[in-house]
């Protein structure tokens, strides 16, 4: 259930270093602090729904949540996954829209809520905010322009791979042999959603991997003998 922290603030959050508000001077960032209000959700909560006003920005300082997409058929699709320093609903704050995507948590997550009033004083006194949101939108339009583009031209084995070292990249561990575990962590449907194909070509997919050297799959655990070797396959 979701509910209000009292935790540290901004001047004490690792991930603000990664965000739009990085280099807020004393004042800024005390008026930040003192209006912005922290959320726990647990997995399955909704932050905010598709067609809801956007009233604010959401940052995540922990967890992780994932933007679903609902076209005109009711079908549910997963787009893509935010992790800590994220900023959620940020486009539709800024261009005044509805929320295009529903924001669902995919694993017990922190959130921080800053309004429109907040945002506004901020922009007034920090205009360089504006220009960094605008930076972070241009990243967002092209890397989903690549997975666009990825999607017509790579092979599913090959997207899979990508979609896998970018999550251990975040949520692997190292083993003492070398080796690198990785417990993903979105269900079947959603890895192929983010994957871009169905499910039943995931799964044979995985059992095609499952027989060569590359990662070994079980379940949601992923083994990778070599990280390199899967860099060089897919060519990053």
């Amino acid at each position: 259930m979701k509910c209000a922290l009292h935790s540290g603030g901004c001047s004490t959050c690792e991930n603000r270093k990664h965000t739009e508000w990085r280099d807020l001077d004393g004042e800024s960032l005390q008026l930040l602090e003192d209006r912005m209000i922290t959320h726990l959700y647990a997995p399955g909560e909704v932050i905010y729904h598709q067609g809801d006003e956007a009233a604010g920005i959401y940052c995540i300082k922990s967890g992780l949540v994932g933007e679903r997409h609902v076209n005109a058929d009711g079908n549910s699709l997963l787009v893509r996954l935010d992790h800590p320093g994220s900023t959620l609903g940020y486009q539709e704050f800024l261009t005044r829209q509805e929320h295009h995507h529903t924001a669902e948590v995919m694993q017990t997550t922190e959130a921080c809520f800053i309004d429109r009033a907040t945002i506004a004083r901020l922009l007034e006194k920090n205009p360089s905010i504006g220009n960094r949101f605008l930076q972070h939108s241009l990243k967002d339009t092209r890397e989903m322009e690549d997975a666009y583009v990825a999607s017509a031209t790579l092979d599913v084995q090959t997207r899979l791979l990508h979609v896998l070292l970018v999550l251990c990249e975040r949520y692997g561990r190292r083993n003492k042999d070398g080796t690198y575990t990785l417990e993903i962590p979105v269900a079947k449907k959603d890895l192929a959603e983010l994957v871009g194909t169905a499910p039943e070509s995931i799964s044979r997919t995985i059992r095609k991997l499952n027989k060569g050297q590359l990662v070994h799959i079980n379940g949601p655990t992923a083994r990778f003998p070599s990280l390199a070797a899967v860099y060089s396959e897919i060519s990053l």
